[in-house]
C-alpha cells in the first residue's frame, strides 16, 4: 500500500505543476478563437498595396510615352532628344515605384508570416509536424526581418523565435499550456512590428502615389488632348488603350484608399487583441476591430479583382 502511494507522488506533483501552471498563463477557447480570427482577417491584405503602387507606377510610364506621340519630329531640332527623355524617364518613372512597391511587399511579407505563424499556434490539433511547421516560420519570420532591417535601416526585434519554442517531445497538457503561453507572448511581442510596418505601408501609399493619382490623370487627359490633335485622328486601339490608361487610375485610386483604410484597421485590431488577451476572460467573438477589419480586407480583395 505505501509503495502504490509513493508511486503516485511524482504523478501527483506534476500533475500539481502542471495545474498551477496553466492557471497561471493559460489562455481561454475563446481568446485562442479570436486571435485565429485575426490571423484569417489578414489573409489577402498583403496582396493590395504593392498592386497599387504597380499600377501608378505603370500608368505614369505610359503617360510619358503618351507624351510622345505628340510631338512633331522635324530634321535639326532638338525634339528626338526631348523624346528619348521622356523615355528615359518614363522607364525611371516605373522602376522608382517598382522600389516602393517592393518595400511594401516585403513589409507585408513579414505581416503574412506572423499571420501563418499564429494559425499554426491556434491550432486544435497540436502535433509534431505542427512542432516542425512553428520552427520553420518563425526561422523565416527572423529572417525577412532581419532583411528589412538591413535594406531600410530599421531595428526591429527579431521576434520569430517566440514561434519556435514548442517544447519537443513534450505532449498532452503540458503542451496545450506552452501553445497558448506562446501565443500570448507572440501576440505581445509582435504589437509594435505590426505598428511599425502598416505605418510605414501606409505612409508609401500616402506619400509616393494618393497625392500623384489626380494629378496624373489631369496629364493623362493633357497628353491625350496634344496626342489627338497632333495626329488629326486616333484609331481604335488607340483610343481603348488610353481608356484602359483611365480606367486603371480609377482602380489605383480606389485600391489606394482600401489599402490605407486596412493598414489602419489592422493597426487598431491588433492592440486590442493583445489587450484581450492580457487576462482570463470568454470573449466570444466580441473584438470588434477585427470584425470590420475582415470586411474591409475581403472588400478590397473584391475589388482588386474587378481592376484585375
Amino acid at each position: 500500500m505505501g509503495r502504490k502511494l509513493g508511486s503516485s507522488l511524482p504523478l501527483t506533483a506534476a500533475l500539481l505543476a502542471i495545474t498551477l501552471l496553466c492557471g497561471c498563463a493559460v489562455l481561454t477557447p475563446s481568446q485562442v478563437k479570436e486571435v485565429e480570427r485575426f490571423a484569417q482577417a489578414t489573409q489577402g491584405y498583403g496582396a493590395l498595396p504593392g498592386a497599387v503602387i504597380s499600377m501608378y507606377g505603370e500608368v505614369a510610364e505610359e503617360n510619358r510615352l503618351l507624351a510622345v506621340t505628340g510631338y512633331t519630329f522635324r530634321p535639326g531640332d532638338k525634339t528626338a532628344d526631348q523624346a528619348l527623355q521622356d523615355m528615359k524617364s518614363a522607364r525611371q518613372r516605373r522602376q522608382e515605384f517598382a522600389a516602393a512597391a517592393k518595400r511594401a511587399d516585403e513589409a507585408l511579407e513579414i505581416l503574412n508570416i506572423y499571420a501563418a505563424a499564429l494559425t499554426i499556434l491556434t491550432s486544435d490539433d497540436f502535433t509534431t509536424s505542427l512542432d516542425e511547421s512553428a520552427t520553420a516560420v518563425g526561422k523565416s519570420l527572423d529572417r525577412a526581418i532581419g532583411a528589412y532591417n538591413d535594406s531600410y535601416q530599421k531595428d526591429f526585434s527579431l521576434i520569430g523565435s517566440a514561434a519556435a519554442q514548442i517544447v519537443h517531445g513534450a505532449g498532452g497538457i503540458y503542451l496545450r499550456y506552452k501553445q497558448t503561453v506562446l501565443l500570448k507572448e507572440y501576440v505581445g511581442l509582435a504589437d509594435p512590428l505590426i505598428e511599425a510596418l502598416t505605418r510605414d505601408v501606409e505612409d508609401i501609399i500616402r506619400d509616393k502615389v494618393s497625392p500623384h493619382l489626380k494629378d496624373l490623370t489631369a496629364r493623362v487627359e493633357r497628353e491625350f488632348i496634344n496626342s489627338a490633335n497632333h495626329q488629326g485622328r486616333l484609331d481604335l486601339s488607340t483610343v481603348v488603350r488610353i481608356n484602359q490608361i483611365f480606367y486603371r487610375l480609377e482602380g489605383a485610386e480606389s485600391l489606394a484608399d482600401a489599402a490605407i483604410s486596412s493598414a489602419k484597421r489592422y493597426r487598431d485590431a491588433h492592440p486590442a487583441l493583445k489587450e484581450a488577451l492580457g487576462k482570463k476572460q470568454d470573449l466570444k467573438g466580441v473584438i470588434e476591430q477585427i470584425t470590420v477589419l475582415a470586411d474591409e480586407v475581403k472588400a478590397a480583395r473584391k475589388l482588386k479583382k474587378k481592376f484585375e
